[in-house]
């Protein structure tokens, strides 16, 4: 004869085994995060490069393929590797970690930016019909107003 089951136990148990098994997998986990960020231009990133996949320490960091100087980066722990990035402007870009052993790719993310869009509210302008074409690194407005004296615009990324 067996004994009778506690439901709350199993839960338990369940859950341990469950939690136990997501941790073992995550030691061997290769990654950049966070993932795919986007960010104001002009603020500043910290972005962690998380190297368990390979069981090195070492590691560097490339933006577009760019070698980034390691005084940007600092060890947190065997596994990961902070970088901080000041007054980051690219419209988009590529970040990867690599290990300096083998120079094989651990992870990555595309970073992205925008421009926060402010406008003046001026008694008497109408600004309903305006255009605006965004090119790759500019962002071109015409429109008309109807006021004197002439109004100067500026556009502030």
């Amino acid at each position: 004869r067996t004994k009778p089951r506690h439901p709350f136990m199993q839960a338990l148990f369940s859950y341990a085994l469950a939690l136990s098994v997501s941790q073992l997998f995550s030691l061997n986990t290769c990654s950049v995060y966070p993932k795919d960020p986007y960010i104001k231009a002009g603020e500043n990133i910290t972005l962690t490069c998380q190297s368990s996949c390979v069981g090195t320490s070492k590691i560097y960091w490339k933006l577009n393929n760019d070698r980034i100087d390691d005084s940007l980066s600092s060890m947190l722990n065997r596994t990961h590797t902070v970088l901080s990035l000041r007054n980051f402007t690219h419209p988009r870009a590529t970040l990867q970690c690599y290990t300096a052993v083998t120079q094989q790719v651990i992870g990555g993310t595309i970073i992205e930016t925008y421009c926060k869009k402010s406008f003046s509210s001026i008694p008497n302008m109408n600004m309903a019909e305006h255009s605006c074409i965004k090119g790759k690194y500019s962002l071109t407005c015409t429109w008309e107003h109807h006021m004197n004296p002439p109004v100067n615009y500026t556009l502030e990324r």
